[in-house]
């Protein structure tokens, strides 16, 4: 169950290096724990039930600058029901947290992250016909520090997109300090260019997300943008609330861009 290095779903699109797997397990608890410099992605839990993790460590670092960690994510998980990350730090180069697939049930508290891009739901939507989705997460009291991203959303535009759905997700207590996008809801996701994802846009629909007092400061790199919710004109984007939105630049009055979606989000926003 752990100790692989390598990781293959039935579809066969995942081929990783990994520091700890689950496959086909049910009821993991690992508590305690220490992984340290892991080749890429440092979990990886697959067709697994009810998994928990608790006052856990993970960093993977570099002294040479121009060989950053790419890829060291702390938690990724595919086909898994009940996943729970409580009372623990993140210092990666990469996702801090990214359930990937078919993953629900998600329960996230007191989570600290340094360097990261950021606590994702995704990337889904990549696989040509194929339907993923993610459901019920509630992340509560997460540090996002010194990094690319705060709370994401991220899914596939493109020809040869899939489709399917997130659902039923609340952010709430999040602090977040230099971080060049701290909110950010992206259906063109990894380097599709413009033009490509408007012609084929995304096709997962997006609905009752909720971000819920956000405080702290953006890094100033999207100027005085502190969230950008961009939604597909090919899915639905609904029922998407922020409140009590502290959040500010240094470049100047904080601003809030929204796009595409259906209804009130709850503060003011911009085209």
């Amino acid at each position: 169950m752990t100790g692989a290095n390598s990781d293959k779903d039935s579809s066969n699109t995942y081929y990783r290096p990994i520091l700890f797997l689950t496959d086909n397990a049910t009821n993991v608890d690992v508590e305690g724990i220490t992984f340290l410099n892991s080749p890429c992605w440092t979990t990886f839990l697959v067709r697994t039930k009810d998994v928990s993790f608790d006052n856990v460590y993970i960093e993977a670092f570099s002294n040479n600058a121009s060989a950053l960690p790419k890829n060291t994510d702390g938690f990724d998980s595919l086909n898994v029901d009940g996943l729970t990350v409580t009372n623990t730090r993140v210092n990666v180069g990469d996702d801090c947290f990214s359930p990937k697939p078919n993953t629900t049930n998600i329960y996230v508290e007191n989570l600290w992250c340094n360097g990261t891009h950021g606590v994702s739901m995704g990337s889904i939507g990549q696989y040509p016909g194929v339907k993923d989705y993610i459901s019920n997460a509630y992340l509560k009291n997460i540090t996002l520090l010194n990094g690319q991203n705060g709370a994401r959303l991220k899914a596939w535009a493109g020809p040869t997109a899939g489709y399917g759905y997130i659902d039923n997700i609340t952010y709430e207590n999040v602090h977040i300090e230099n971080t060049d996008a701290p909110i950010v809801l992206d259906q063109c996701y990894f380097n599709i260019n413009e033009t490509t994802c408007a012609a084929y846009p995304s096709n997962v629909n997006i609905t009752n997300i909720k971000f819920i007092n956000f405080t702290g400061s953006s890094s100033g790199k999207d100027g005085r943008v502190v969230a950008d919710l961009t939604c597909s004109p090919g899915a639905t984007c609904s029922e998407i609330l922020l409140e009590d939105i502290n959040l500010t630049s240094p470049n100047g009055t904080a601003e809030i861009v929204c796009n595409n979606i259906q209804g009130d989000i709850g503060v003011d926003c911009i085209s």
